[in-house]
């Protein structure tokens, strides 16, 4: 009895502990100003894969075509502060839901960074016109890279892989099961803002967090765990090293997801890329460091 006592009491203290903690943590990330809304107003249409995934789409702008990919568990909406600007600059951009991500379904193939390629391709396919730039960030970076030996530098001048691999870090795979309860923790309010953190780097707001946090929660169990399984064993270095077109490669130097060792050696394999790190910033590159991304972007854009 004694010991289940002390146990008892032990877990109480570290309760009251990381409630305290997790309090103070969050009054600090929520000074500053907050951040722009991630909602991306624009015409919407849909792409409908060769295996059946039905891809929500949306674009704005006019002039030559820039393409946007986001990561896992996010949503295209997440590109609106990137999008909106470098739309403003004279350019037309896309970008789409992944598939089994919010607006987009998952298709009948298994999830693989081949199929991710293939759905990229498929886009822009669909804009009819060749793209000035491809951007993904994340498992969109994967999405490029699974694209290379699909003829996708034929059909995109140029690349940006933002805080991404070419190997997995770790391989995961994970039940629906698995990811379900995952998800739940996810969306427990502070606890699952505490897991967000470990996206940014030295400085976030808690509107940041509670976006990402409401993306991961609207995540559908099995889409997540196919995802993750999907990701977990391939290897692009031979597609790099064969890669002839210009290509920038962007990290944050506190990317604790896909860390920055990763980048470094996607510029090492590929001949004509050029790695941009960023000091302090984690994996939420798109929005701790978008003013690095959007002058990238239109730098390498020029028609």
């Amino acid at each position: 009895m004694r010991v289940l006592r002390r146990l008892i009491l032990f877990l109480l203290a570290g309760s009251v502990a990381w409630t305290l903690a997790s309090t103070a943590a969050l009054k600090k990330w929520s000074s500053g100003p907050p951040p722009p809304a991630r909602r991306l107003d624009g015409t919407e249409r849909r792409v409908i894969t060769s295996d059946g995934a039905d891809l929500r789409v949306v674009e704005l702008g006019h002039g030559p075509l820039v393409v946007l990919a986001h990561g896992i568990n996010g949503r295209l909406d997440h590109w609106s502060p990137i999008a909106e600007r470098i739309a403003e600059a004279g350019y037309r951009v896309v970008t789409y839901d992944q598939r089994g991500h919010h607006g987009s379904t998952m298709g009948s193939d298994p999830f693989s960074p081949h199929v991710l390629g293939r759905d990229l391709l498929a886009v822009i396919a669909s804009c009819e016109t060749t793209a000035a730039v491809v951007v993904g960030h994340s498992m969109g970076g994967i999405g490029i890279q699974g694209a290379l030996a699909q003829g996708l530098t034929d059909v995109a001048a140029k690349l940006v892989i933002v805080s991404s691999v070419e190997r997995p870090v770790a391989s995961v795979k994970v039940s629906p099961r698995g990811a379900a309860a995952a998800i739940n923790l996810a969306s427990h309010p502070k606890q699952g803002q505490m897991m967000m953190r470990g996206g940014f780097g030295k400085s976030v707001h808690t509107d940041d967090l509670e976006e990402l946090q409401t993306s991961f929660a609207a995540m559908d169990p099995e889409a997540f765990a196919a995802a993750l399984t999907g990701l977990a064993s391939f290897d692009f270095s031979e597609e790099l090293r064969a890669c002839e077109a210009d290509i920038r490669v962007i990290c944050g130097t506190r990317d604790l997801v896909t860390p920055i060792v990763r980048s470094r050696r996607i510029a090492e394999l590929a001949p004509n890329a050029q790695l941009i790190e960023l000091q302090d910033v984690g994996h939420m590159t798109i929005w701790e460091a978008t003013d690095a991304i959007v002058e990238t972007v239109l730098a390498t854009a020029i028609p």
